[in-house]
């Protein structure tokens, strides 16, 4: 599977209905989509889409990724959109809102609020000082080295360039020179790094995480890099393919022992349509006890069919991102469940480029459509795993 890189020619008509959003570093109703740059092979795929907001005054209250609620009910999201819920929804760095004053954005870290001045002009510079003590990072100065034009997904956009320079009781910390901020006038944050860097204790030397922006969503056009699709996950299964897996289960109880088995699945018909892939295969079945001579075979005939309905929206989802569902592989009861992708990474150590995908219910947030609460169910959800070159490999609690 490789990166498919697409730029309809229709990029200049997004490119004017975003001017009029003049460097706001998340434009309204856009989801950005970044590629994180923290390890060599294993790229992160983070989203962000300002998609709710609350007025404060003269200033508003920005939350990100919040459309489920949107999706699940009308009144509920009108109940959501009212109050702090969303909370319940953070992206992996922790920023789930930040707030938009007359000249500067506000982002909470802990105590300490990181301001950004995206009307900045060339040379201004301000500082991000800890208002408690720390032993990192207790200050950070930012400035506006860079006014011009750059390319952007294809296009030709006016770009500011922010050097960030922080400080450990009084001396400088030489890592964070090989970073900056890039704001796009119509695009918003092309490259930057997580705020939660650049104050407190969450900095640690070679962990600071780069993300470029690689995708664009904005009124039903797409630019830039493209999610794999069902086909991509799925359609690779064909008759003869042999699969096999393990499976243990540990007892709550610690008195009772360990309980397993092995399965090979050799796939004897494989019937694609657009909504679904069924396999048919002839499965040998190995159970055992961990500890005891007491091992059974098995050997029959079963099918199993993916649906795409039930996988479809987990494919656009970034890491830490929750969609609401129900699915075979990740179980959840009452309403709607909340499944979550834990991780979505981009793997290009081999000759192919991989997708990764880890999807849970472990969390067993449910939303009830009836009260609009949110709610947690004990003892539920699963996860499974899936990549672009073997399907589904993992799935179980």
């Amino acid at each position: 599977m490789n990166f498919r890189f697409i730029l309809p020619a229709l990029l200049l008509i997004f490119t004017t209905q975003a001017v009029a959003q003049n460097w706001n570093i998340f434009p309204a109703y856009q989801r950005n989509v970044y590629i994180s740059t923290e390890k060599n092979d294993a790229h992160y795929v983070y989203a962000y889409r300002a998609d709710s907001f609350l007025t404060a005054g003269t200033d508003s209250i920005i939350f990100f990724n919040q459309k489920p609620f949107d999706e699940s009910d009308p009144y509920c999201y009108s109940h959501f959109e009212s109050n702090y819920d969303f909370n319940l929804y953070r992206d992996p760095f922790y920023m789930d809102s930040i707030l938009l004053a007359e000249d500067h954005y506000e982002i909470n870290i802990g105590e300490t609020t990181v301001s950004f001045f995206h009307l900045a002009t060339l040379n201004q510079s301000w500082k991000v000082k800890s208002s408690t003590p720390v032993i990192l990072v207790d200050s950070t100065i930012i400035q506006c080295t860079f006014v011009g034009e750059e390319e952007v997904l294809g296009t030709t956009d006016s770009i500011k360039i922010f050097s960030i320079t922080a400080y450990n009781d009084g001396q400088v910390i030489p890592e964070f020179s090989a970073y900056q901020y890039k704001l796009s006038r119509s695009f918003g944050l092309t490259e930057f790094v997580p705020f939660r860097y650049l104050i407190g204790n969450d900095y640690s030397p070679g962990g600071i995480t780069k993300l470029l922006l690689q995708r664009v969503e904005i009124d039903g056009q797409v630019y830039g890099f493209s999610f794999p699709s069902f086909e991509d996950y799925f359609s690779q299964y064909t008759p003869g393919d042999v699969q096999t897996w393990s499976r243990i289960k540990d007892w709550w109880d610690f008195m009772e022992p360990a309980t397993g088995a092995f399965y090979k699945d050799s796939f004897v018909n494989v019937t694609q349509t657009y909504d679904s892939i069924c396999i048919c295969f002839h499965r040998w079945q190995k159970d055992f006890t961990v500890g005891l001579s007491d091992t059974v075979y098995k050997e029959y005939n079963t099918s199993r069919c993916i649906l795409r309905y039930q996988f479809e929206p987990l494919l656009q989802l970034a890491s830490g991102q929750y969609t609401f569902g129900i699915n075979d592989y990740a179980e959840v009861w009452q309403t709607a469940g909340a499944l979550q992708a834990y991780e979505v990474r981009i793997d290009s150590s081999g000759p192919e480029v991989n997708f990764f995908v880890t999807v849970s219910s472990g969390d067993a947030y449910y939303l009830d459509t009836l009260t609009c609460e949110v709610g947690i169910i004990a003892d539920a959800g699963a996860t499974f795993k899936m990549n672009t070159s073997d399907g589904i490999y993992f799935y179980g609690h």
